[in-house]
């Protein structure tokens, strides 16, 4: 599509939507003991198109620097570009024109060292932590690049030896999505999940959400999105209330106070985005190939995967640093045509829809990674889904072979 057509159809796409949208017509509900904030369809204001800017891109034949498996970017308060490259096992430091600088960290278990990098944190005082996903473990470094001490956490369930999904910062200290699976004495399977907010000792400040989940033997369904419903995304306001998405079929966002307790919790009116027949068929397919064969841990029979006929409504969503909450939904994400990074859904720190937003630029959700990171929007190309069949309409598959882009917006307010 061209981009003067391109406009166009934005433009009659405003045009219907302007007289939809001129006052909030959602409702504080206190019917309850939790605050629910019910979103209309439509947002306050009309919609927006923007041009997200451009600030720097690499690519594979970069000669400064040779990148490995990209899995997490952070903007750091120096305006720097905090890569981890978990196959490397390194974080790579690029300026704010996308210059590299330096590296920090490398494979092994000592001050600054980790095997199984997973996620990234960018602190205010300017320190980079690094968490290793099992075992268990935060390291990092300081604002000079100098290695610091494994930071301490605590246990979860009846065990020491707790895993670590991903992490955040607040003004209380780390806040960390903990889990620990261990077997029971019937040969099923117990879940620990925890979010908690975690001081320089170790020691839990405030706990926000928790579940403990079982398996017995033979219960061996994985349904898409279910299974790890719980946790799936969330991140830290300005305020230090923390935002989760719990349901991966709904729409909906809990916000938790910073003592914990649950301060309200966000909807809005939306129709799940369905499938095409044929996306649900090549998704079943690739994961029953996958798991042919493969049984769960002291669990008897073989793993049955159920693919969804429906995208999860919330993609993915990210809190701004005016307190506002950006979310990507999955028309926003996959209706969207070229030359289009996405349709984003804006919310106040109150929870009100006020208005949506269409970033033009280069990306593709279909094939790329998005992440959002203070005022930057990070796009890692083809790294998308590998799943013979899962495409736009009128696409192809992503190929092997194909270069990889790391492309660094900066997003508009």
């Amino acid at each position: 599509m061209t981009m003067p057509r391109l406009l166009q159809t934005l433009a009659m796409i405003l045009v219907v939507n302007v007289a939809m949208a001129q006052s909030w017509q959602g409702q504080f509900d206190r019917s309850d003991s939790v605050l629910r904030v019910r979103n209309p369809e439509f947002s306050i204001s009309p919609p927006e198109t923007m041009t997200a800017e451009l600030m720097w891109r690499l690519d594979d034949n970069a000669e400064d620097h040779i990148l490995g498996r990209v899995n997490k970017i952070e903007t750091g308060v120096d305006g720097c570009a905090y890569l981890l490259d978990e196959q490397v096992k390194e974080i790579a430091v690029y300026d704010a024109e996308g210059r590299y600088l330096r590296s920090l960290g490398r494979d092994g278990d000592g001050p600054g060292e980790f095997r199984m990098p997973w996620d990234l944190v960018a602190r205010d005082d300017g320190s980079i932590l690094v968490l290793q996903i099992f075992p268990g473990k935060v390291t990092g470094f300081s604002s000079t690049g100098d290695p610091l001490p494994s930071y301490p956490l605590p246990p979860v369930g009846t065990s020491n030896g707790a895993m670590l999904s991903d992490a955040d910062q607040s003004s209380l200290g780390l806040v960390a999505h903990q889990y620990q699976i261990w077997v029971d004495d019937d040969g099923g399977l117990t879940k620990t999940q925890v979010l908690v907010a975690i001081d320089a000792e170790g020691e839990v400040v405030t706990t926000y959400c928790e579940r403990t989940t079982q398996r017995h033997p033979g219960d061996n369904v994985r349904v898409e999105g279910v299974y790890w419903d719980f946790l799936s995304d969330w991140d830290v306001s300005p305020h230090d209330q923390v935002i989760v998405r719990t349901s991966w079929e709904d729409y909906e966002l809990t916000v938790y106070a910073p003592n914990g307790d649950i301060d309200r919790i966000i909807t809005r009116e939306y129709s799940s985005r369905q499938r095409r027949p044929e996306l649900v068929s090549a998704l079943q397919k690739y994961n029953d190939e996958a798991y042919e064969g493969r049984r769960w841990r002291a669990n008897v029979g073989p793993i049955v995967y159920r693919a969804s006929e429906q995208d999860g409504d919330i993609q993915m969503f990210a809190s701004r640093g005016d307190a506002s909450i950006w979310v990507l939904t999955s028309r926003g994400a996959y209706d969207v045509p070229e030359g289009v990074l996405g349709t984003f859904d804006v919310f106040d720190n109150e929870g009100r829809f006020i208005r949506q937003v269409t970033l033009l630029g280069e990306g593709d959700y279909w094939q790329d990674q998005f992440i959002i990171s203070r005022d930057r929007l990070y796009v890692i190309t083809n790294v998308g889904s590998i799943v013979p069949g899962w495409h736009r309409p009128g696409g192809a598959d992503r190929s092997e072979e194909a270069q990889r882009e790391i492309l660094c917006f900066m997003l508009p307010d």
